[in-house]
């Protein structure tokens, strides 16, 4: 024989609020590893980007005095034609920091995820002090000029690193 069990409205509002509160609780899960993956994905794609730029990086401790010289925009120019490779090496570094510290600046990596970086690989410059000092490139404003001052910039970071390694 069948026993019936007889619900009412208020036993029913109970159950339905308890599987609403469970399909939510396991929508944040849900949510929160999909973020996970996503941030572990981020992760990933700038540590390897580092990592490609390690030959350019080892060519710019190599040829440390050429680039030591460099402190005007004329010498960077002349930088720029007299040493293709070393200034395209430079540009790949460069290009590489601005992407890491665009995503440290948008949050996709949090310091103390960068600082995790930092050690891993070992970078000719920190990301912490290319970080504070991003400019748009997209930004027409800022322009060649402004990519000329920030080359320079980045050549004086290489610099004081080269000069840390050096002592």
């Amino acid at each position: 024989m069948i026993e019936m069990i007889v619900v009412d409205n208020n036993m029913l509002q109970a159950i339905s609020t308890v599987l609403l509160a469970a399909s939510v609780i396991y929508a944040a899960l849900q949510v929160r590893e999909n973020s996970y993956q996503r941030e572990l994905a981020v992760m990933k794609e700038a540590y390897d980007y580092i990592r490609e730029t390690r030959k350019y990086r080892r060519m710019i401790y190599q040829n440390k005095e050429i680039i030591l010289k460099t402190k005007t925009v004329e010498e960077l120019k002349k930088l720029e034609k007299e040493y293709p490779d070393l200034y395209d090496a430079i540009q790949e570094v460069f290009n590489c920091y601005h992407y890491v510290g665009f995503l440290i600046k948008l949050g996709f990596i949090t310091k103390k995820k960068k600082e995790f970086i930092d050690e891993i690989h070992e970078p000719v410059l920190r990301i912490n002090e290319i970080a504070g000092h991003i400019i748009d490139l997209e930004n027409k404003k800022a322009g060649y000029k402004g990519y000329k001052k920030y080359f320079l910039y980045l050549i004086q970071e290489i610099k004081q690193e080269l000069d840390v390694r050096t002592d």
